[in-house]
């Protein structure tokens, strides 16, 4: 599963693994993820979070206040994943297949999040307002202005000397830009 994750997201376990060093914690919990999230900084998951007018300070320093360093416990080596952060995880992957696509991205990643409702996470987004349903339906949003983006984009043309130097006639005759040719039978 992890060849399927994109860079973001590989970026964003890497940052939550930090974060829960930094926090003192010898476990990656949903709240860490989510500071992963927070800290990597771009990706459609933060913009769907601006979308809702979410000041993404306030929200990192509400899951510090939640969460509260331990300190002083010194961690080497891999932290393990907590069940949930797992299920997190493993639900990104299906979200990620509800919305066809192949690679897990952050968007999938925040949607899984907030699909959690025991984590600590997905509460910390409650308050904030952010639940399940918004995050779906700004996602499909957001996928809906891609497609009609990539949808407007010339398409490559195979010829592109062809295009540069010459004219396609029959296509100016079809939007009728021709001049009327007068005298012929």
């Amino acid at each position: 599963m992890k060849n399927n994750f994109s860079h973001r997201v590989q970026m964003v376990i890497q940052f939550s693994r930090e974060e829960a060093i930094r926090l003192g914690h010898d476990y990656i919990g949903s709240e860490h993820l989510l500071l992963g999230l927070l800290r990597e900084g771009d990706g459609i998951a933060i913009e769907i979070l601006k979308n809702h007018t979410i000041d993404l300070d306030e929200l990192k320093a509400s899951i510090e206040e939640t969460v509260k360093s331990t300190g002083g416990t010194m961690t080497i080596g891999n932290l393990p994943l907590t069940k949930r952060a797992e299920r997190i995880l493993k639900s990104a992957y299906i979200e990620a297949k509800n919305f066809k696509s192949d690679i897990i991205g952050t968007e999938h990643l925040l949607l899984s999040l907030t699909k959690e409702r025991d984590g600590m996470a997905a509460q910390i987004l409650m308050n904030f307002d952010v639940d399940y349903e918004s995050v779906k339906q700004e996602l499909e949003t957001i996928m809906q202005g891609a497609e009609i983006e990539k949808a407007n984009k010339p398409k490559k043309s195979k010829t592109p000397a062809l295009d540069h130097f010459g004219r396609d006639l029959t296509q100016l005759c079809r939007q009728n830009k021709l001049d009327p040719i007068i005298g012929r039978n």
